[in-house]
């Protein structure tokens, strides 16, 4: 409320039916909202209070709600302001009355319970009786006035804008009702659409049904077709999936590796020391035949064979000198040819002892040559 703005209120009494009221002129005094004067009469003496917004605590008598609340109370029952939105549950039914107080007038701000019809006081202020004021009753007829006409001006407000906001909400109803309205005609036409292809559909079913039924075909055949579609199901039965190439890779991966204990060297198998005394006295009764000489290829070749998977051993390369001697006429050489000593093979094991080869005496050779 501005400085110096005026309007004029009514206030019924407590304890009347509504005839008996006062009149209250109330005054901007100060550059607060509530910052107001009272000048209100019965008709017979005027009666006069000033409030302050800093103290409006001071009017309060009862503790129940806020201190904000109690102010939009009083914004609302003395300048005939509309009560916020977050508290018209809370003021619901408030209202002020006034009653006699001796020769003062006691303005009391109460709420009515609408369930219970109780009503509690919320604050009170006391109009002092003061016959130094005076009262101009046309100039509160004039007040009243010019308050009527701006509530007029603001209520062709509210209703121009109220019209202009319904037929809005009109057109929107319109549109939703026409969208609706589409939205089914859609839906039906979908749905006939529909149901003309599913007969058709069905009228093709029913033909194709009847030509199967009135073709001939020939029994064989179905009891071949029926045959080979039962081996086929039982053949997909009994197939057992491949192992997939991950697992290969793994078996592979876990394969063991054969390493070699020296680089250029092969290893030699474990020969037991009885087998190779027995293969001495066997060497030592049978004559050994001349060996010819054989080129670098051939020994190349055997060296090869030797580094093979397979290789022969001590016994079958006697058998091999005793076949020899007896297909070919016994030569005489002038010098005996020098010991040539194969290797063994890979052992199939790592770290085997392998016995030393044995060794021939040099005469008993000569003599064998001789005999």
């Amino acid at each position: 409320m501005a400085n110096g703005d005026r309007h004029i209120i009514e206030i019924p009494a407590a304890a009347g039916d509504g005839d008996e009221f006062i009149i209250v002129d109330v005054t901007s005094n100060g550059p607060g909202r509530l910052d107001v004067a009272l000048l209100g009469s019965e008709g017979q003496f005027p009666y006069f209070k000033q409030i302050q917004q800093r103290k409006l605590k001071e009017l309060r008598t009862t503790r129940k709600g806020s201190d904000e609340q109690w102010e939009a109370a009083l914004s609302h029952l003395l300048l005939n302001e509309a009560i916020q939105a977050e508290y018209v549950s809370a003021l619901k039914g408030v209202q002020i009355v006034y009653q006699a107080d001796g020769d003062n007038l006691k303005l009391i701000v109460r709420q009515e319970v609408a369930t219970t019809k109780l009503k509690h006081n919320m604050g009170e202020m006391i109009l002092l009786r003061d016959e130094e004021k005076e009262i101009d009753p046309l100039d509160w007829a004039r007040v009243a006035a010019r308050g009527t006409a701006a509530a007029k001006d603001q209520l062709v407000s509210l209703q121009t804008q109220l019209s202009t906001q319904q037929s809005t909400i009109d057109k929107l109803h319109a549109q939703l009702e026409d969208l609706v309205k589409a939205k089914e005609e859609n839906d039906n036409a979908m749905l006939q659409k529909f149901t003309q292809l599913l007969n058709e559909k069905k009228l093709k079913i029913r033909d194709q049904q009847r030509l199967l039924a009135g073709a001939k075909v020939d029994p064989k055949a179905a009891v071949t077709v029926e045959v080979t579609r039962e081996d086929s199901k039982s053949k997909s039965k009994s197939r057992k999936p491949e192992p997939s190439r991950a697992s290969k890779r793994k078996a592979n991966e876990k394969a063991p590796v054969v390493e070699s204990e020296s680089d250029g060297e092969f290893e030699q198998m474990q020969v037991d020391e009885k087998e190779v005394k027995a293969e001495q006295e066997r060497e030592e009764d049978m004559p050994e035949a001349a060996t010819p000489d054989r080129s670098e290829d051939e020994t190349e070749d055997e060296e090869g064979d030797v580094g093979g998977a397979s290789t022969p051993t001590q016994p079958s390369k006697s058998v091999e000198l005793a076949t020899r001697t007896a297909s070919t006429p016994e030569q005489t050489p002038a010098l005996p040819p020098p010991r040539r000593e194969l290797p063994f093979g890979k052992a199939k094991t790592r770290g085997q002892k392998v016995a030393p080869p044995p060794v021939e005496d040099e005469d008993d050779d000569t003599e064998d040559d001789e005999l």
